[in-house]
């Protein structure tokens, strides 16, 4: 048995080195010579812009769930120097804006002078509430009209369009909020941005008394006054000076008309 398994061992050359071995290292150096390299996934070999688009998901959305967990950010900023109703952070501003912006509670007729510094342009406006649901303000010839509907109409020819269209009086420099809303936005708009501290002021306008505020802005200042029953008595801006120039405590029903 011995004898036969060494001829029969001695029958087989080896592939490699020219000497004998047995038939299973002869396999198994054929099988050697035959391996090939292991082959990755294709996915992994070559850029994969799925793949990469999943990984750039994935990493925006444990981005965007930290900032759950934690203090969310303010997307809308308020406005300069706060909202309608909110201190302005300057007492002498906010004792006239408490007068500027609360709606009127008795109606009124109260007629202005509007002057436009670029170009001299001056301006007869008037504004009458009922303070209920009716307001109307007239600049120069046109009327911006708030009853059951806005409208905007031509005082001459009595023709409105829809809504209150405001470019209608851009040449006046004064808009359908001039005597109220207008002014307060300039007023906070300007301790946001005041040079010093306010000056705050008493005044007789059109035989009514007012309660002024003055705030440095830049080389100058702005002064603002507002009647003791709501409304403006002043605006002297940078650009613009509206002074009122009478007053009645009713309101005028002729004013609600288109013309």
């Amino acid at each position: 048995m011995l004898q036969a398994t060494a001829s029969s061992v001695e029958d087989h050359d080896d592939p490699v080195d020219g000497g004998w071995t047995s038939p299973w290292l002869i396999h198994a150096a054929t099988a050697m010579t035959r391996m090939q390299p292991v082959e990755w996934p294709a996915v992994l070999k070559r850029p994969n812009p799925l793949l990469g688009r999943i990984i750039t998901v994935t990493a925006f959305w444990l981005l965007l769930s930290g900032c759950f967990t934690g203090q969310r950010p303010t997307l809308n900023a308020p406005p300069p120097g706060g909202d309608v109703g909110q201190t302005s952070g300057d007492s002498n501003a906010d004792a006239v804006l408490k007068l500027l912006e609360p709606k009127p509670t008795v109606g009124f007729t109260a007629r202005y002078s509007i002057t436009r510094y670029f170009g001299g342009v001056v301006t007869d406006a008037t504004v009458t509430d009922d303070a209920v649901s009716r307001r109307s303000v007239t600049i120069g010839g046109v009327r911006y009209l708030s009853t059951d509907v806005d409208q905007t109409c031509q005082v001459s020819t009595g023709q409105c369009e829809p809504g209150l269209v405001e470019a209608r009086t851009s040449d006046v420099g004064a808009y359908s909020g001039f005597d109220r809303l207008d002014p307060s936005k300039r007023l906070r708009t300007a301790v946001s941005r005041k040079a010093g501290p306010s000056t705050p002021s008493t005044e007789v306008i059109a035989g009514l008394a007012a309660t002024c505020v003055t705030v440095p802005v830049g080389a100058g200042g702005e002064t603002y006054c507002a009647l003791a029953t709501g409304g403006l008595a002043r605006w002297n801006g940078a650009d613009l000076d509206v002074e009122l120039t009478g007053y009645e405590g009713v309101a005028t029903e002729a004013l609600f008309q288109p013309s």
